[in-house]
């Protein structure tokens, strides 16, 4: 079953404003557009509570749309309850052998009955002429659920995106895999950097995986219609690579990227580099880390995303050696500055008194050795 989402006017009035919605938390382009005015509605379903953190791009751009001075009402839905799907979908759940209600509740049992999930489950039986029967013949559905319990199918969506990715071909896996370690959604340009490919290349790679509905794709941009999907995808890099792959994509992207768009693609870089701070082979590698950590940390600080900030600046200083305060005393000093100051932000005044206090005595001890050196 396939669901159109409503489409939004081609233009709009005084009073009218367009309304964007989306159904999966992955899905940020058009906030973007939100955020600096060019749509004045943006609508989110997220199917779990729990799908996103702080620092998660949707959470990040609303904090970019609320400093924007833009309106953001949150509206809590609870999850779609089995009777609500079984409602909505009698027109099409008609079957021969009069047992339409028995497959629903099999393809629910572990889980709320999000839509996604429960197409995914289903799609995954359909292929199989075993599990379920033809409708030649008949006007309507008809399955065997002795046959479907005796297949074992799992009720783990992951695990049956993962089936799925696996028959795909091992080119368009690979692209797969990249993708999914840059996130949810990327461009061709981006992947064809990190997969060392051309972009051509690329759209060959995953053509199959459009039509298969694993991505999207608009313009020249890919994207997983739901985070379980990138989940999956991501579950084909072993866990003994990851490291090295966030490296290596890392890397990638710092060295291809000016230094007039190093701000615009600050997240990007730091998400890979710190997920691989394990591989970090010089103390100078850890140094420049650990400044686009406070870069990175510097620009959630600006969006109001202050836990986010911190979290960035903890890691650029735990990359930092005992001796930064000799080797890099600016970077230091700037990266306990704006922790301070994002914990006085979060309502952390002790600590960050604590941190300010010893910042002010490192200041005056510095201080008095430079006038030192200067009588000197």
């Amino acid at each position: 079953m396939r669901v159109r989402p409503a489409r939004a006017p081609a233009c709009t009035f005084p009073g009218r404003p367009a309304v964007a919605g989306h159904g999966d938390p992955s899905a940020t382009r058009t906030s973007r557009d939100a955020a600096r005015g060019a749509v004045s509605t943006v609508g989110w379903c997220l199917s779990e509570s729990n799908e996103v953190g702080s620092s998660h791009p949707l959470m990040r751009t609303l904090a970019a749309i609320r400093k924007a001075k833009i309106t953001v009402r949150e509206i809590i839905l609870a999850p779609l309850e089995l009777d609500d799907f079984l409602a909505n979908s009698s027109p099409t759940r008609c079957t021969a052998s009069g047992n339409g209600l028995s497959l629903w509740p099999r393809l629910c049992t572990r889980r709320p009955a999000a839509i996604h999930s429960l197409r995914t489950s289903f799609s995954a039986l359909w292929p199989r002429k075993d599990s379920s029967g033809s409708i030649r013949g008949w006007a309507a559905w008809n399955w065997d659920l002795e046959r479907i319990r005796a297949k074992g199918h799992t009720d783990n969506i992951v695990d049956l995106m993962i089936g799925k990715l696996n028959r795909l071909s091992a080119v368009t896996r690979e692209v797969l895999k990249r993708l999914a370690c840059l996130g949810n959604d990327a461009e061709a340009a981006t992947l064809s950097l990190v997969h060392e490919a051309s972009e051509d290349e690329i759209h060959s790679a995953l053509w199959d995986a459009v039509r298969a509905g694993v991505v999207f794709r608009w313009d020249d941009a890919y994207a997983f219609p739901h985070d379980r999907i990138q989940e999956a995808a991501y579950a084909l890099v072993s866990e003994a690579e990851r490291a090295a792959v966030h490296l290596r994509i890392g890397r990638l992207l710092a060295r291809h990227t000016s230094d007039e768009k190093l701000e615009e693609m600050i997240f990007e870089i730091v998400n890979q580099l710190n997920r691989s701070v394990a591989l970090f082979t010089t103390i100078e590698e850890r140094e420049q880390v650990a400044e686009l950590n406070l870069i990175a940390g510097d620009r959630a600080r600006l969006a109001i995303a202050y836990d986010s900030s911190l979290v960035y600046l903890a890691t650029g200083e735990a990359l930092l050696s005992e001796d930064c305060w000799e080797r890099c005393y600016a970077l230091a000093f700037a990266m306990q500055l704006k922790r301070a100051e994002c914990e006085f932000l979060t309502g952390e005044l002790a600590t960050a008194e604590e941190r300010l206090s010893t910042l002010s005595a490192r200041s005056a001890t510095r201080l008095a050795e430079s006038t030192r050196d200067v009588h000197c």
